[in-house]
């Protein structure tokens, strides 16, 4: 279960950045597909409804992509350097307005997730100064509550592994902080570390008075967070300073999750694998050729590579959910027939941080996934309508339990799951 932002509408104003990202990529690439597969009007078709792997797929085929594109596609597919050096040229050039703005949003969301407020705060004060507005969105408030100096910063990294309990319903990994025992669920959809108010008391983390920005749940009913800092954060053998948390009522519901380790802590790691005796290792590098990737970051949704039929489609991948994934309304648009022929409707109660609502929904039964190397089939999927238009669904641990061991490498931007 995702402790912090929920897979609804969590972002800041996200939705419109990324239609405007869709129409600038789409008039930059139409000129630049010489040598791919697809023409231009393919790759318009794509970018406009977010089908980045595809897009990666054309480029590294053969297509030449100008800087603004390039740049597009080193952010999305975490490639940190070329996304600062390319971006920071396109922001410092005499591009349209538009793709200015574009790139102050792609590097506003590369330096969150990486834990440098700073300048993802000045990248996102510069996107609004651009499409003139004065007053503060959410996502400005929050990094105005999370830039406390320093920054979140790596001082020791030794590849390690450790010893969980065998995952059951999602993996909570044994770590350290201010030299206090904690366990914590691993997340890959906590868009920050989390903590309950009395976990961060008892760990001792520099708690600020009060609110500093609503986070969106799972019941759509959302809750108030404060920001805090853990000084120090041990896992395995990888020590962080200044670790940004964000501090969440604790609920009855759900006594036992305690915290999450979210996206800035799983990124510093490099890479995460554990298997299902709940062995883990963290920071290995990966050996052998590189693999094209399966995952990217839409903003801060980590999105994996799905197979559905002949089709590849993009979900988010949510190792904190330990309910059931679900499909989205695209996925039912797209799929009537095998939606209205086999579902039968039904409820769903979704538990989040702040509230629990029960949603109407139809069961999808005997769905099969292609992730990460397996296929997975899940006996019965709720369509709920959440998160971004341009995902599929939601795939939590009902599906990465099926592995016997499961492979995040964010450096090669794959999953593996054998």
């Amino acid at each position: 279960m995702n402790m912090a932002m929920s897979n609804g509408n969590r972002r800041h104003g996200r939705g419109a950045a990324s239609l405007a990202r869709a129409a600038a990529l789409a008039l930059l690439v139409a000129g630049a597909c010489a040598g791919a597969d697809l023409d231009a009007a393919g790759l318009v078709n794509l970018l406009n409804t977010y089908e980045w792997f595809q897009l990666h797929d054309a480029v590294a085929a053969g297509a030449h992509p100008p800087l603004f594109v390039r740049g597009s596609l080193a952010c999305i597919f975490n490639d940190v350097r070329r996304c600062e050096r390319d971006m920071d040229r396109v922001v410092k050039s005499k591009a349209p307005e538009r793709d200015v703005t574009i790139a102050h949003d792609l590097l506003t969301y590369m330096y969150v997730r990486a834990g440098r407020f700073g300048p993802a705060l000045d990248h996102r004060r510069a996107s609004m100064r651009l499409v003139h507005r004065t007053s503060k969105d959410g996502l400005t408030s929050l990094l105005e509550g999370l830039i406390e100096p320093p920054e979140m910063s790596v001082e020791a990294f030794h590849p390690s592994t450790i010893q969980c309990e065998p995952p059951g319903g999602v993996l909570v990994v044994p770590l350290t902080i201010n030299g206090k025992q904690a366990d914590f669920v691993l997340d890959t959809a906590a868009d920050y570390p989390t903590a309950t108010e009395p976990e961060a008391q008892r760990l001792g983390l520099r708690v600020s008075p009060g609110v500093c920005g609503r986070l969106d749940d799972a019941s759509g009913k959302g809750v108030n967070a404060r920001c805090a800092v853990a000084d120090r954060l041990d896992l395995g053998g990888i020590r962080l300073r200044n670790v940004p948390f964000m501090v969440l009522p604790a609920r009855a519901e759900i006594a036992w999750l305690r915290g999450a380790i979210g996206l800035q802590i799983l990124l510093a790691c490099r890479t995460v694998s554990w298997n299902e005796e709940g062995k883990l290792r963290l920071g290995y590098r990966a050996q052998g050729p590189k693999s094209k990737p399966n995952l990217y970051f839409d903003d801060l949704d980590l999105v994996v590579r799905t197979g559905y039929g002949n089709r590849d489609l993009a979900f988010v991948l949510d190792t904190g959910n330990g309910y059931v994934s679900r499909v989205s309304a695209r996925f039912a648009n797209e799929f009537p027939d095998v939606i209205n022929a086999s579902s039968e409707r039904s409820k769903v109660v979704e538990v989040g941080a702040g509230d629990t609502a029960t949603v109407d929904t139809v069961l999808f039964p005997n769905l099969t996934l292609g992730v990460g190397g397996i296929r997975a089939t899940l006996p019965s999927v709720p369509v709920i309508p959440f998160g971004q238009p341009q995902h599929y669904g939601l795939l939590g641990y009902d599906v990465i339990r099926q592995a016997h061991t499961v492979s995040i490498d964010f450096e090669r931007m794959t999953l593996t799951l054998q």
